[in-house]
């Protein structure tokens, strides 16, 4: 064929066409998503139905799920085959003007790179299709029943989110056997892993093995974005070239650039999970959330065992924090909270087992955000929808269990806002270092009195600025705790914290507090004397 005719506007178009399709599946299943009402239709020919209403949204979802793949493929195709036929028509005119290929010192050269870079979009357009012929033949294979629930093709369990009228996926979980919630795990590890109302366990096994499949994922994103020798600097450079002219995706561009330096990050980021996962100090660890589906990676790591755990402690960080940079940081900063925590409990008789979460599963806003309008540590988007997650997270802990829920500076926003929402059942709120709770009085948490619990260096520049609402430490309802040095509970002696972020450092009277608090046990309040315990 001759590549003069090639056009990348039909794969523009097909990809706009599967983008409305998309959306028009999307509404139907949208439409579809509120289960029957067994209040109003019951018996066997309405079981039959919510059957066949469950099996066809499963097969919807999958249809969705092709549709975007199809349709980001195209996408990336159209943009290569643009930089074909530039390259194509540049040496056209350098070929009509000096009767040379000017685009390299050999005269085969530009014919090469665009017959290579034609067989590469060539071979992942096919390999696209192929999977998406085989991934519609499995979702177009009839559902079988199996136990107690409808197994959708292609691995889609939709009982899962319509087991109840309220979409509650636990009493379809414990209608299971061991062995059927096994399979669920391995079947279905994005649903099971971000399903919040499900066991620990099971959230962590499923999240441990979509751990390994986006290593494997970002692997060869990462090698497939890779800056190679051919790029647009080294084809068009030198005389004649149009070095800065053309930047269209793939090669050289911007759209290229970020994709790769995501994948990069995202990848250590697994890495960095893996490690804390894999650490071989004998401490039990769950991979409560993970998520790389966003422009950062999402996790949430708990030291011990939440499902057996009496306390339970859900920390959530500031501005800056990553998980590639911080998980093991912050990890080890939870596993030396939970030591206190016991240390503490045994001051009341309690030795019961506590569990600290390192919750760093929101878009956390970091030093470059700082001037986009959507992401920025001064406006409060990634707090509200970083509290809408945290709220589900939180409803998801069981009720019987101890509840403190721990932010520090933006992160205490994200999580005063996440409680304020209501329904999560924390049992304490301890906020460190704290620009704002999101409202303007306590009340407007519904906790309490003296269950939000503050704690606030004397050289903290951030705990007074009460940007995000009213400054936490001047409201009435609150409970102050020392962070300066003092004569702790235990007969120890605690030492003073210092700036904004040391709240957490081993052996401070910050540390010891919000370990009381996190075990129930005696703590040290602001502006009191040392007491004798």
């Amino acid at each position: 064929m001759d590549p003069t005719t090639w056009r990348p506007e039909p794969l523009v178009t097909a990809a706009a066409l599967l983008a409305a399709a998309r959306c028009c599946v999307a509404d139907a299943l949208s439409t579809m998503a509120t289960p029957l009402d067994p209040g109003t239709w019951s018996g066997p020919a309405a079981e039959q139905a919510r059957s066949r209403s469950v099996a066809l949204t499963g097969r919807l979802d999958g249809f969705t799920d092709v549709l975007d793949r199809v349709e980001s493929a195209l996408a990336r195709g159209a943009e290569q085959l643009s930089v074909l036929v530039a390259m194509i028509r540049v040496e056209e005119l350098a070929r009509a003007a000096t009767g040379s290929d000017v685009l390299g010192p050999h005269p085969q050269t530009a014919s090469a790179a665009v017959s290579r870079l034609a067989e590469e979009l060539d071979s992942q357009l096919a390999s696209a299709l192929s999977a998406t012929v085989s991934d519609l033949t499995a979702i177009c294979r009839p559902a079988e029943a199996t136990g107690p629930f409808v197994v959708a093709p292609a691995g889609f369990p939709i009982p899962i989110r319509a087991a109840t009228p309220a979409g509650d996926p636990s009493e379809w979980w414990n209608g299971l056997t061991a062995a059927q919630q096994e399979s669920a795990v391995l079947q279905w590890p994005a649903i099971i892993g971000s399903a919040t109302a499900l066991p620990g366990w099971a959230r962590d096994r499923a999240n441990r093995l979509l751990l390994d499949r986006a290593e494997s994922d970002l692997i060869a994103e990462v090698v497939a974005l890779e800056p190679t020798p051919r790029t647009w600097r080294d084809l068009f450079d030198g005389p004649g070239g149009l070095a800065g002219e053309m930047t269209i995706g793939t090669f050289g561009g911007g759209t290229k650039r970020v994709a790769y330096q995501q994948a990069v990050a995202k990848l250590a980021a697994v890495k960095q999970t893996r490690q804390v996962l894999d650490q071989p100090e004998g401490r039990a660890r769950q991979l409560l959330v993970f998520d790389v589906s966003g422009r950062s990676t999402r996790v949430a790591v708990s030291v011990g065992d939440v499902d057996r755990a009496n306390h339970v402690a859900v920390v959530v960080p500031g501005f800056t924090t990553t998980v590639q940079h911080d998980l093991a940081g912050s990890d080890r900063l939870s596993a030396e909270l939970a030591d206190q925590a016991r240390r503490a409990a045994t001051l009341v008789g309690d030795r019961r087992e506590v569990a600290v979460v390192s919750w760093l599963a929101y878009d956390i806003p970091q030093t470059s955000d700082t001037l986009n309008s959507g992401h920025s540590v001064v406006l409060r988007q990634s707090a509200e929808s970083g509290a809408r997650s945290l709220a589900d997270f939180l409803r998801g802990l069981p009720s019987e269990r101890h509840v403190t829920l721990v932010g520090h500076s933006y992160g205490s926003t994200t999580a005063g806002l996440a409680v304020a929402s209501g329904g999560t059942d924390v049992d304490d709120l301890v906020v460190l270092g704290s620009p704002g709770l999101g409202v303007e009085q306590a009340s407007a948490l519904g906790m309490p009195v003296k269950r939000i619990h503050v704690l606030e260096a004397d050289d903290d520049p951030v705990a007074d600025v009460g940007w995000f609402g009213r400054d936490p430490s001047t409201m009435k309802e609150v409970d102050r705790l020392a962070t300066q040095g003092a004569l702790l509970p235990d007969g120890s002696v605690g030492s003073g914290a210092s700036g904004h972020s040391r709240y957490l450092t081993s052996g401070t009277t910050s540390q010891w507090n919000v370990a009381a608090v996190v075990a129930g046990a005696p703590v040290v309040r602001a502006g009191r004397p040392a007491a004798s315990w």
